[in-house]
């Protein structure tokens, strides 16, 4: 799955989702938004400039092991987001209920501060991406649409290419910030049937998304593209 760079556009709030709707809109790994407000249309899907590039060094050699060789921008304005997915999720159904917690989904490149999903900025930079779900708790009850989530590491900090559980993974996220909570990034809609021509969407919680898709499957198994869509603009407040 190629790298891919996200920018900024509106930004909403919501506090409780009134209910779950059926979401059919697909996703590929995305994120990513710049600290300034645009409308929709600013955030584009972009061809790296130059053809794809390799992870960046900053990235842990164990790390870049699991990652594509290929990237791909999402775009606001000159501001750009890069990514890399893995080149394979490990999971037994393209759907994240086999996904060990705390596995590495992919890298990201920041040129621009980039809101997470609770509005708290991430600096320029290098990080890793890996699977979390949203605690079942009376702090988190009804905040959030879906359960996933990316939680967003300095790469420098995370070296294992292992799944290091949700409290692992978590634990890395609080190094973005320097907070009591990490640094993440909503997954919604967790699965797409299959990757839209258009990868910038609107969710039905009215944030823009960026679709992604990464191929999945365990022990040389290929079970087939996990698409999913990551928020780029909007916020949840708790």
């Amino acid at each position: 799955m190629p790298g891919l760079c996200l920018y900024g556009v509106r930004t909403m709030t919501y506090r409780r989702r009134p209910s779950l709707r059926a979401v059919v809109i697909p996703v590929v790994l995305g994120m990513l938004l710049c600290a300034g407000m645009a409308a929709a249309q600013d955030v584009t899907w972009a061809t790296t400039k130059g053809g794809s590039l390799p992870p960046p060094e900053a990235v842990a050699e164990p790390v870049r092991g699991l990652l594509s060789q290929e990237s791909a921008d999402v775009r606001r304005g000159e501001d750009r987001i890069r990514f890399w997915g893995v080149r394979r999720v490990p999971c037994e159904t393209p759907d994240w209920s086999s996904v060990p917690t705390g596995s590495l989904i992919g890298v990201v490149q920041t040129e621009a501060p980039l809101p997470d999903i609770r509005g708290v900025p991430i600096g320029p930079g290098v990080y890793t991406l890996r699977f979390v779900l949203q605690p079942q708790d009376g702090d988190h009850m009804g905040v959030s649409p879906y359960r996933q989530f990316l939680a967003v590491a300095p790469a420098a900090e995370d070296r294992t290419p292992e799944a290091v559980g949700n409290d692992g993974a978590v634990a890395l996220a609080k190094k973005t910030h320097g907070r009591s909570h990490p640094a993440v990034l909503s997954i919604d809609p967790p699965v797409v049937g299959t990757l839209p021509a258009d990868r910038i969407i609107e969710t039905e919680e009215g944030h823009t998304a960026v679709v992604v898709g990464l191929e999945c499957g365990r022990n040389d198994q290929p079970a087939g593209t996990l698409a999913f869509g990551i928020v780029l603009v909007g916020l949840i407040e708790y």
